[in-house]
């Protein structure tokens, strides 16, 4: 795990703000401790700001293993049903409340079908939701 930002700038802040208060009326010490002190932390706020504004973006080649609908279209058969049920519960949540559960044997032939049969099921799906909302 990765601070976010390094830690140079914040110690050499507080060191250099240290040896400033230590100093305390000998301004030919204080004073430019103080200053260092005042830039390094300038640097670090301008850190912070452009970790902030860069954006977040996965490493090419790898993808987000929290996207069910990913995973689901990855993992054959059972990703197909999942789909599936997906789709189901969106339409019971818009416009069919009433829509009854799909049986077993009704999910095993939604898995047997082939890829572009499938595609077309689901595109068919997608359609019907957007009419319908």
């Amino acid at each position: 795990m990765r601070a976010p930002f390094g830690w140079f700038f914040p110690a050499i802040a507080v060191l250099a703000a240290g040896i400033a208060v230590w100093a305390g009326p000998d301004l030919a010490l204080a004073v430019p401790a103080t200053v260092v002190a005042v830039v390094s932390a300038g640097f670090l706020i301008g850190e912070v700001v452009v970790r902030a504004w860069r954006p977040r973006l996965p490493p090419l080649g790898t993808s987000d293993v929290n996207d069910p609908v990913r995973a689901a279209l990855r993992s054959g058969p059972l990703g197909r049903e999942a789909i599936v049920a997906a789709l189901d519960r969106v339409d019971r949540a818009s416009q069919h409340p009433d829509l009854p559960t799909r049986t077993s044997e009704e999910l095993r032939s939604v898995a047997r079908l082939s890829a572009p049969e499938f595609r077309a099921l689901v595109r068919e799906r997608l359609d019907a939701l957007e009419r319908d909302a």
